[in-house]
């Protein structure tokens, strides 16, 4: 073989053992890289609840009670509810004519300060309390008249925590009758003289009206005195007419404000006392007692045909004043007779008037405005016999006459 034909195969040779050598291309491994785990949102922390507060036993409210419309109805005593963020409680409760609604409200301990209001069955509200403190209790009395009663409403508001609120209702008992005199002089409570009795004014009962009979020729005393615990109170006296005779204006607590009128013998009849104007308790104390001119155990008459038979020789007593303007007394003189009259208005009287009339009935002797414990006198040496005539007028008080 020659040499050319020798180098060809090992050409050959050498680039077989070279690819052989070299192998294929390796294709380059990628390496997956593990994935970072992605950071979790953090789940968030629950807002912890305001607790609603623990109610206490024997809850009375039923909600929803948010209003007037949706009020728990509740009846007198303890009731109970619990109050929550932007909460109101309402309550309603009868209430009757002429009684005394008494209302006490206590936040419990675990309380914060709150309110309470009192409405009327007109949803006016009459009574209220801001911030109420834990275990302080406030109250409120109202007093009614004989048509003031009704639907109230109690409202708990602008507070958190549980409470309790207690009511009470008494009836009014003035001069013992069970209920309230009446608030018009038609509605007048009739009362008995020779008694004393109490009575109670407030809110809404702003009068009270008795009615009380006073016999012709009585003289009717009136005493009135308000309670230690009462606000100046008003009291007035009137006529059967109407007619406003006597008053006192804000009399006040455990002040006596008094009055004496003197009928004639024909000023009797249905008389009545108004109290009014303030606020608490009060008493009252009428008398009604005959009088006993000349200890006739009645009244002198206003006019000369009424006038009252006395005899001479003895000195008498009599009153006068108020409808009782005129007494008078007739007496009869033997013909040729002398008479002699004395007539004294006592300590207590106001000046008066005194004269003497004729059988003729004419006047044969007067003085005016005679003084307390002053004595004037009058004498006839010769009368003409016949009924003569003492007329006493225009004062008022006791006087006393002697006629021989």
């Amino acid at each position: 073989m020659g040499n050319n034909q020798l180098w060809v195969p090992l050409v050959t040779l050498g680039l077989v053992l070279s690819l052989v050598a070299c192998g294929p291309k390796a294709t380059p491994v990628v390496e997956k890289a593990t994935p970072t785990p992605a950071e979790a949102t953090p789940t968030p922390k629950p807002v912890e609840a305001t607790p609603t507060p623990a109610a206490p036993e024997g809850v009375t409210e039923v909600e929803p009670n948010n209003g007037p419309a949706e009020a728990t109805e509740v009846s007198m005593g303890l009731s109970t509810g619990v109050l929550t963020n932007d909460d109101e409680d309402w309550y309603k409760f009868e209430v009757p004519n002429g009684h005394v609604l008494s209302v006490a409200f206590t936040p419990a301990e675990d309380a914060q300060p709150t309110d309470v209001s009192l409405f009327t069955p007109d949803q006016e509200e009459i009574w209220w309390k801001y911030g109420v403190g834990p275990t302080v209790t406030k109250s409120a009395t109202k007093v009614m008249n004989t048509d003031s009663g009704g639907t109230y409403y109690a409202r708990v508001s602008g507070g958190y925590g549980s409470y309790s609120i207690e009511l009470s209702s008494q009836s009014q008992d003035d001069a013992q009758s069970g209920g309230d005199a009446g608030d018009k002089v038609v509605d007048a409570l009739e009362v008995q003289t020779g008694l004393a009795f109490s009575g109670q004014l407030g809110d809404f009962d702003e009068e009270d009206w008795y009615k009380f009979e006073v016999p012709n020729g009585h003289v009717l005393s009136v005493a009135f005195t308000p309670a230690e615990d009462a606000q100046p109170t008003d009291v007035s006296l009137f006529t059967p007419d109407q007619e406003e005779i006597w008053w006192k204006y804000g009399v006040g607590p455990t002040v006596t404000k008094s009055a004496t009128k003197v009928m004639n013998t024909d000023s009797g009849g249905t008389y009545y006392a108004r109290v009014s104007g303030g606020y608490g308790s009060y008493s009252i104390e009428l008398s009604s007692q005959s009088q006993d001119d000349a200890q006739s155990g009645g009244d002198a008459g206003d006019k000369v045909v009424d006038a009252l038979e006395v005899q001479t020789g003895l000195a008498f007593s009599g009153q006068l004043g108020d409808f009782d303007e005129e007494d008078w007394y007739k007496f009869e003189v033997p013909n040729g007779h002398v008479l002699s009259v004395a007539f004294t208005p006592a300590e207590d009287a106001q000046p008066t008037d005194v004269s003497l009339f004729t059988p003729d009935q004419e006047e044969t002797w007067w003085e005016l405005s005679v003084g307390p414990t002053v004595t004037v006198a009058f004498e006839i040496t010769e009368v003409v016999g016949g009924p003569y005539y003492i007329q006493v007028a225009y004062g008022s008080g006791s006087y006393t006459i002697e006629i021989k």
